[in-house]
């Protein structure tokens, strides 16, 4: 079972349809696909929440940032039980590493469970690299993931 494929394109559509293009921008249009998307009604999904990084290498002179959402999946196929984490990810890649060097590694890792998506939502709003880069436009990718 993989629900990543149908959220990607999803999340790809909207940012496409907004024209979004700074971080904040994304943010925004990521919020708003989020919430339209409704993991929490969803039958497989046991948990859900966003995880935000960022990650310095100044040794090889290249950082990346990202926000990505994260579901837990629960399901019986062929009558054994099977659970996942998927991810689908809002990856830029920092092209001003002074902009970025000296906040170094940061990383935001919430769950339903700690609370809501608003609360979720305002944790990475408040968090130190969100401000330093929200209104920078980085290369974009977005992608999907499980564990």
């Amino acid at each position: 079972m993989e629900l990543h494929p149908e959220i990607e394109k999803q999340l790809r559509d909207a940012v496409k349809n907004k024209g979004a293009e700074s971080v904040v921008e994304i943010w925004n249009t990521f919020k708003e696909a989020y919430l339209k998307i409704n993991l929490q009604d969803l039958e497989n999904v046991e948990s859900f929440g966003i995880m935000e990084e960022l990650f310095v290498d100044n040794e090889a002179a290249e950082a990346v940032y990202y926000f990505a959402m994260q579901y837990r999946l629960q399901y019986i196929e062929d009558e054994e039980e099977y659970e996942h984490t998927e991810m689908v990810y809002c990856q830029f890649k920092i092209t001003d590493l002074e902009q970025v060097s000296l906040l170094g590694n940061q990383g935001l890792d919430l769950w339903s469970r700690e609370g809501g998506l608003e609360k979720m939502f305002e944790e990475v709003e408040s968090s130190a690299a969100f401000n330093a880069l929200k209104f920078s436009d980085f290369e974009l990718s977005i992608f999907g993931d499980e564990q």
